[in-house]
C-alpha cells in the first residue's frame, strides 16, 4: 500500500551505478557512457550530473566533433545512434538498424562507426557520416565484428576479430 505506491532514489553510488563504457571530453566537459542507457556530465571530473538518454540500451561509445556528441550502442544487435549538441539533451536518430554498434570517432570532418551485423552471413560493418544524422554503410571486406575505431595521423583504424582496417 504505503509502501507500494513509494517512490524509490537512487542514492550510492551517485549519480548512479551502472557500467561506463567510454568517457570523451568534447566542449569543456567530460561525458561518460554506458549500460542501460547511462550518460554522466563532469565539468571537472568530480561533480557528475546524470543526463537522459530516452534509451534503455546499453550505450557502448561516445565521441565528440563538429560541435556535437554522437553515442552509440549494439544491444542485442539493434543499434541506437544519439546525438547531442551540448550533452545534455540527446536526440536519437536511428533505432533498431539490425548492426551492433560498438566505437564511435571523429576525424577529417567525419564521424565513423563501427560494429557488426546480425544474422546469417554476419560481417564487420562500418557506417560514415558528416553530421552524426545520415549515415552511409561502407565495405569492411571482412566478416569478423570491429570492436573500436580511432582517427589519428589522417587516418581512421578500426580493429576487431583478428582484423585492423585503415583507411
Amino acid at each position: 500500500s504505503t509502501f507500494a505506491q513509494s517512490v524509490w532514489e537512487w542514492r550510492n553510488p551517485l549519480p548512479q551505478g551502472h557500467s561506463l563504457n567510454e568517457v570523451v571530453y568534447g566542449d569543456n566537459q567530460f561525458i561518460a557512457v554506458g549500460d542501460y542507457g547511462t550518460i554522466i556530465t563532469s565539468p571537472d571530473c568530480a561533480t557528475w550530473t546524470e543526463r537522459s538518454s530516452g534509451t534503455k540500451n546499453n550505450l557502448r561509445s561516445v565521441t565528440y566533433g563538429n560541435n556535437q556528441f554522437i553515442a552509440v550502442t549494439g544491444a542485442y544487435c539493434y543499434a541506437t545512434i544519439l546525438t547531442s549538441p551540448d550533452g545534455v539533451t540527446w536526440t536519437e536518430r536511428h533505432s533498431m538498424i539490425k548492426k551492433c554498434l560498438n566505437s564511435v570517432a571523429y576525424g577529417n570532418n567525419q564521424f565513423i562507426a563501427v560494429g557488426s551485423s546480425s544474422g546469417r552471413g554476419s560481417r564487420g560493418i562500418i557506417l560514415s557520416s558528416p553530421d552524426g544524422v545520415t549515415w552511409t554503410e561502407r565495405p569492411s571486406g571482412t566478416r569478423g565484428n570491429l570492436e573500436s575505431v580511432t582517427y589519428a595521423n589522417n587516418q581512421f583504424i578500426t580493429v576487431g576479430d583478428s582484423t585492423i582496417l585503415t583507411s
